[in-house]
């Protein structure tokens, strides 16, 4: 369908919506002799306080420089796309790209007004009528009928010339509404439905009588999908990312699991490590994580369900699909998308992605509850260690929920911050002794206090081991130990992996060696004297499944490390 500019539309306002100029075809479109209007009195609200903004923030360097709203001319309703030609010293020059009509003046396009009908043949345009039975399709511009047939054909025939994208489901049942709505002879509507090449379908309707019968008429015109989403779709769709906003996509799923009762699995994910991101690489930076993030997550749920950003680094699913199987492959793919994507913009950066899932109605009866489900579980993925998912399974789990409760009561009380403390006071007071026969007691009640599998101290120069305590006694890093193995220390002198999967991308052999010997986090710490010289190499393990180090744990670690370095 060919989309020709109407550029015999334009006019010059101030941010005030003052009509500076305006040429004739302006004048004949609200029926009036002098341009000295404030075209604020036409526009509707809310797009009117929108495209105040919309002016007021305008730069001539802008990309975007479309808005759309809807103008009330000589009683009719008309949404229209408006594009800022020309900027300079609080005049706008704007022009109408092209627009659509609603009820009123629809019927006066097609069956009363010649003067709207010549109008309206000035664009091109396509419109339907339906009489019930059969519907036609003819072109705006030369009132030649380009189809003929029933509903269902005429179904068929939008989503083949338009190349309708029906696949998502908020498309699809748009898209099915608006023929229920034609079947039922209901008029009064309007919609935009997404094409596959970028473009949008926007379809008004109406109705009318003619001497015989009752019809129902439609407006169906083509317009950029870019413009149109980035300006009517603002109150649904997250700037940023694209994605449905935290209200739109809550109430997609209220609607499919409380109104509908409709099976689906519900995923919420949280970025890992998004915090550092954004303080060592910036704001900007972690704009573009975000926007790769949505990518793949659009990429893994197309077909398959909705996604929506709930915060800044949260996300919410709606799938389709409950088998497991089918779950699987979508947080699977969601993992491999980030993982792959990330690093192509910036490769020392490592974002991750943890997921907690839940499905209806096989594990809650409302969304309420299914949502509770999927962030509980959300927790248990980053108690693992992060960039994992964890998929609801009550046996497994509701032992979980009781724990992370008993220890969440423990933390309100006091209890276990005051347990926490008796413990590190009597590691405290056994190194304060500074006598090496206490070394492997003190080792023992460090891997009890802080849940550690295992702790190896080391020589740093020539790794020989001087201490080892745990479940067992194997030196895990004999074969990969050298001058080299620092390398991935920080600037203090350690290195704190929460999940050793990362040296998959960073270094195979050292990926491989945590696989063997079942290492998923580890805090390993370069001991040195005031002087710089090093005392000791200090590998802290736990076994899978992955785990992450609280803050004050890694504290305290770092602290008790330096002092056994002093007794070694």
């Amino acid at each position: 369908m060919n989309q020709r500019r109407i550029s015999d539309v334009s006019f010059v306002i101030d941010r005030d919506f003052n009509v500076l100029d305006a040429n004739r075809s302006f004048l004949f479109l609200f029926n009036i002799t002098d341009f000295h209007i404030n075209i604020a009195d036409y526009i509707d609200s809310p797009d009117r306080e929108n495209f105040s903004v919309f002016l007021r923030n305008f730069s001539p360097t802008d990309f975007n420089r479309i808005f759309m709203a809807t103008l009330n001319p000589q009683d009719s309703k008309i949404t229209c796309l408006f594009e800022i030609k020309d900027y300079q010293e609080n005049r706008y020059t704007v022009e109408l790209l092209e627009f659509t009509s609603a009820r009123e003046m629809l019927s006066s396009a097609l069956l009363q007004n010649r003067e709207y009908s010549a109008l309206l043949t000035s664009f091109d345009s396509y419109y339907f009528v339906y009489d019930g039975s059969v519907v036609e399709v003819k072109s705006t511009k030369t009132l030649n009928a380009v189809f003929a047939d029933n509903l269902d054909e005429f179904k068929l025939y939008l989503e083949r010339t338009f190349r309708l994208n029906t696949r998502p489901e908020d498309n699809r049942i748009l898209f099915e509404s608006f023929i229920a709505h034609i079947r039922n002879m209901d008029s009064g509507k309007n919609y935009r439905i997404p094409a596959k090449d970028g473009n949008m379908l926007s379809i008004t309707t109406s109705e009318a009588c003619t001497r015989e019968s009752r019809i129902i008429l439609g407006l169906l015109t083509g317009s950029a999908a870019v413009v149109v989403d980035r300006n009517s779709f603002t109150e649904i769709k997250d700037g940023l990312t694209g994605l449905f906003n935290k209200k739109t996509i809550t109430e997609m799923a209220v609607k499919k699991i409380d109104g509908a009762g409709e099976e689906c699995a519900l995923i919420i994910l949280d970025l890992d490590k998004f915090k550092e991101c954004n303080d060592n690489y910036g704001h900007a930076f972690g704009d573009k994580v975000l926007v790769a993030v949505s990518n793949a997550i659009k990429e893994a749920v197309e077909g398959v369900g909705v996604a929506g950003r709930i915060g800044g680094d949260e996300f919410l699913l709606v799938l389709d699909k409950t088998s497991e199987a089918d779950v699987r492959t979508v947080a699977r793919n969601i993992r491999v998308g980030i993982q792959w994507s990330i690093p192509a913009i910036e490769p020392d950066s490592v974002v991750t992605c943890s997921m907690g899932v839940a499905r209806y109605p096989m594990n809650a009866s409302s969304y309420d509850e299914l949502f509770k489900i999927a962030d509980k579980c959300l927790y248990i993925a980053k108690d693992r260690g992060r960039n994992c998912y964890i998929i609801y399974k009550p046996e497994m789990h509701d032992a979980i929920f009781r724990q992370q409760k008993k220890d969440s009561n423990e933390v309100l009380s006091g209890s276990a911050f005051t347990r926490s403390a008796e413990d590190e006071m009597q590691i405290i007071q056994l190194l304060s002794k500074q006598d090496k026969s206490f070394v492997p007691e003190i080792l023992d009640r460090m891997i009890s206090y802080i849940g550690l599998s295992k702790i190896t101290v080391y020589s740093p120069e020539t790794f020989d081991v001087l201490y080892i305590a745990g479940c067992d006694k194997t030196d895990s890093r004999r074969k990969i130990l050298s001058s080299s193995y620092y390398r991935f220390f920080n600037d203090c002198g350690y290195m704190h992996i929460d999940n050793t999967n990362i040296f998959n991308t960073i270094d195979k052999e050292m990926h491989s060696m945590y696989i063997d010997s079942k290492i998923a986090s580890t805090i390993e710490i370069l001991c040195s004297d005031e002087d710089g010289r090093k005392k000791a190499l200090m590998c802290f393990d736990i076994y899978k499944p992955a785990r992450s180090f609280a803050k004050e744990k890694i504290i305290f670690i770092i602290m008790a490390a330096k002092m056994l370095a002093k007794i070694i």
